[in-house]
C-alpha cells in the first residue's frame, strides 16, 4: 500500500476583528523543512485573498517562532506587537 504523507498546511480565514484575511497558521513538517514549502504555501495562501479583491492580509505569529517571523518579512509583511 502507498501512502501518502502531509508535508504542510496553511489555515487562512476571515476574521472580523482584523477587517482582513488572517493567516492563522502555517506548519511544515519537519522532514519537509528548508526546501521552500513554507514559502511557497505563504504565497499562494497570499495570492487567493488578493485574487477576490483584498489589499491586505494579516497574520497571527506566536510571540518567539522566529522561523515564522523570517518568512513573514520575506514576503514583505510588517511585524507588530499589540
Amino acid at each position: 500500500m502507498n501512502t501518502a504523507q502531509l508535508a504542510g498546511t496553511v489555515l487562512a480565514t476571515d476574521f472580523l476583528l482584523y477587517k482582513a484575511p488572517v493567516i492563522a497558521l502555517i506548519a511544515v513538517a519537519p522532514g519537509a523543512q528548508q526546501r521552500g514549502l513554507g514559502f511557497y504555501l505563504l504565497c499562494r495562501c497570499i495570492r487567493a485573498p488578493a485574487l477576490e479583491g483584498f489589499s491586505i492580509c494579516r497574520a497571527r505569529i506566536s510571540p518567539g517562532n522566529d522561523v515564522s517571523q523570517q518568512l513573514f518579512r520575506k514576503l514583505g509583511f510588517e511585524l507588530c506587537c499589540n
